[in-house]
């Protein structure tokens, strides 16, 4: 299967000790959760799980995630909760505050 080139973007990435943070932004059933399942199977096609570290739907598990797993994909769905494009933004906060 040949790589698209955001894929080979963020294992170059990766490669230079870069944790890329994606953001997939739309409307409803567009396809962000697809796309971000694609990625995460792509880059790490035998690690990688659907499982609730991997795969979160709450900052509080996504931060649990992240402070168990090291260099891995983590995807947080926030599909449950209405954010507007450009309120990103503030879910990066609610993130980074909870990790920090």
């Amino acid at each position: 299967m040949t790589e698209t080139p955001a894929v080979r973007w963020i294992k170059r990435e990766i490669r230079k000790g870069f944790s890329p943070i994606i953001v997939f932004c739309g409307r409803q059933r567009s396809g962000k959760t697809s796309v971000a399942l694609r990625f995460a199977w792509e880059l790490y096609p035998k690690k990688f799980k659907y499982d609730s570290l991997h795969f979160c739907r709450t900052i509080e598990e996504f931060a649990r995630g992240y402070s168990v797993l090291n260099n891995d994909v983590i995807i947080l769905d926030e599909a449950s909760v209405s954010l507007y494009v450009y309120d990103w933004n503030s879910l990066f906060q609610k993130v980074f505050s909870i990790i920090n």
